[in-house]
């Protein structure tokens, strides 16, 4: 009986090892799959995103004539660690804008006197999310162009060390009435 078994498995071991081939070719696309970079940015519900006209002195960011905080939710889908390294902001009609390690993050940020934004609600770059992790704060672009209307659509990429995301919002110029 053994003889008849390994008879059998000598006359087809070419079949065999293609059946563990065709597994293995399986598994691994299943696993590139699983841990193929996925970002996931979420609605900032009742969070403001705002830009505010200001000058160096006010926020201390040398030849600042604009600040904009774009408070974002991510969420890391993929099994491997993400690290976001820059972000950058669009807006038609303007000079793209980046926030990346060169902004210091202030311990807080003045918008009148009764409001404004504590530092560690900023996220400080680069930003690493852990597998399944998730992450939230505001982006602090500090050196936007002199925006002129109220109410302006953009664009937030992120740079991620293996592949750029990007999600879209709205920004709104900034008054003591909000």
């Amino acid at each position: 009986m053994l003889l008849k078994i390994i008879q059998y498995l000598s006359s087809n071991v070419i079949t065999i090892n293609l059946m563990i081939s065709v597994i293995n070719i399986f598994i691994i696309i299943y696993n590139w799959y699983k841990s193929r970079p996925r970002l996931e940015f979420y609605s900032n519900d009742n969070m403001m995103n705002i830009y505010k006209h200001c000058s160096s002195s006010d926020y201390h960011y040398k030849n600042s004539e604009c600040i904009v905080f774009y408070y974002i939710k991510v969420f890391n889908h993929s099994t491997s660690p993400m690290t976001i390294g820059e972000f950058s902001l669009s807006v038609y009609g303007y000079e793209n804008t980046i926030s990346s390690k060169r902004v210091i993050i202030r311990d807080a940020y003045e918008l009148s006197n009764s409001k404004g934004i504590s530092g560690n609600l900023c996220i400080q770059m680069p930003l690493t999310i852990h597998p399944m992790g998730y992450c939230e704060g505001y982006i602090v672009f500090p050196f936007a162009p002199k925006y002129h209307e109220e109410h302006l659509f953009c664009e937030i990429t992120s740079k991620a060390t293996c592949k750029e995301f990007t999600t879209s919002g709205f920004i709104d110029k900034y008054s003591s009435d909000m």
